[in-house]
């Protein structure tokens, strides 16, 4: 729920030591998570001071990726 609510994934290293991954939602019109898109890198590039701007990019990815995926009536 946790996930849910914040609209993101973090994995700070829980995986693979030395390595985080952020990951965002490919939302469909109802709002439904159909696909995923995620970032990983070192947690020195991927610093809590520059997760907002991973984020946004993320998320403009994934929409892009919506637009690619699924077809127009289930678009958000």
């Amino acid at each position: 729920m946790k996930v849910r609510a914040a609209g993101h994934a973090l994995n700070d290293g829980e995986s693979t030591a030395g390595v985080r991954t952020v990951a965002v939602p490919v939302l469909d019109a109802a709002g439904q998570a159909r696909f995923a898109l995620a970032a990983r890198s070192t947690p020195t590039h991927l610093t809590d001071d520059r997760l907002d701007w991973f984020l946004g990019h993320a998320r403009t990815c994934a929409d892009a990726r919506a637009v690619l995926l699924l077809p127009p009536d289930q678009r958000a």
